[in-house]
């Protein structure tokens, strides 16, 4: 039926975009990619990774959000951008409120909470000033949305390849996606769901260092503790 057809290639469309924006930003590729429509209420899934919460992964993230009603949007017209993207606003609103409120990745130092909330466990001890961030985590979100079109309107070739493979077999497996990425310059790898994703502390930490002091890491072979020396 037709009205299944278009329900498949709308799903398709929004996984297809937070699948780009997720890969071009994390540099991985999503455990499934998933869009069916076989029958009236279908739906699509794009798995994710557990990753380190920082303040860039978490507005990374966020724009991964954004980036199935922008696909959409880029596609079908603003106009005709579907309500099923309810749950993804959700989240990233989510997001961007406990950056700021309970992570300190904002201007507040101190942990921000609503004054309904239960005053078990210290919370009558928090602050309450939560109308300071309400502009903030709008501004957080028109920012990641811009971001989630202009990474999209970089890959309009790669999002067709996509959405027409998930229309047709109703997902992608990791390989094919991987080989659909490179074909389209995005390096992105396989990873175990298992590990969390982190930034790479250990080279930061390495760089750091090196640059500061001129010094690397050596183990000692007799004791197993970490010298550092000059080069």
């Amino acid at each position: 039926a037709k009205q299944n057809i278009d329900k498949k290639l709308l799903v398709a469309v929004h996984e297809a975009g937070h699948a780009i924006a997720y890969s071009t930003l994390f540099n991985l590729i999503p455990t499934q990619l998933v869009a069916s429509a076989a029958s009236e209420d279908g739906s699509g899934f794009m798995g994710s990774h557990r990753i380190e919460q920082t303040r860039e992964s978490s507005l990374a993230t966020i724009t991964v959000l954004m980036a199935g009603a922008m696909a959409e949007e880029i596609i079908f017209g603003k106009e005709y951008v579907t309500s099923g993207s309810h749950a993804d606003r959700h989240r990233a609103t989510q997001t961007a409120s406990v950056m700021l409120r309970k992570w300190g990745m904002g201007d507040s130092l101190s942990t921000i909470a609503s004054e309904h909330m239960s005053t078990a466990g210290g919370f009558d001890q928090l602050n309450y000033n939560i109308d300071d961030d309400n502009d903030n985590i709008e501004n957080i979100l028109r920012n990641q949305k811009e971001e989630a079109r202009k990474i999209l309107d970089n890959k309009l070739d790669m999002l067709q390849t996509l959405s027409d493979k998930l229309v047709k077999d109703g997902k992608i497996e990791p390989e094919d996606y991987k080989e659909i990425c490179a074909t389209f310059g995005i390096e992105a790898h396989v990873h175990d769901t298992k590990e969390i994703v982190s930034h790479g502390y250990h080279k930061e930490y390495k760089k750091f260092y090196g640059k500061r002091n001129k010094l690397f890491i050596v183990p000692n072979p007799k004791t197993g503790l970490v010298v550092l020396k000059k080069e």
